[in-house]
């Protein structure tokens, strides 16, 4: 699907979306994005920003630093 069409597809539904607090979720998701960026373009990981990524990732398992998608969604009930 070229980019044009992923463009009005996600306009349609964000015409469709009637929840507020869904449609104000997308809004902070959009500007969080767009402000990490001043020029609103995302630029994409080097290789070795993944890499390096991927070790830490290795390390914070390795010592027990997470938590289980179940703790998770018993956490985000909270929220």
């Amino acid at each position: 699907m070229d980019l044009q069409t992923r463009k009005l597809r996600m306009i349609e539904y964000l015409l469709s979306v009637q929840d507020e607090g869904l449609f104000k979720s997308l809004e902070e998701v959009i500007d969080t994005l767009k402000s990490r960026n001043k020029s609103g373009e995302f630029k994409p990981l080097t290789t070795d920003e993944i890499i390096e990524r991927a070790l830490e990732a290795e390390k914070d398992i390795e010592s027990g630093n997470f938590i289980t998608q179940e703790e998770l969604e018993r956490e985000s009930k909270s929220w």
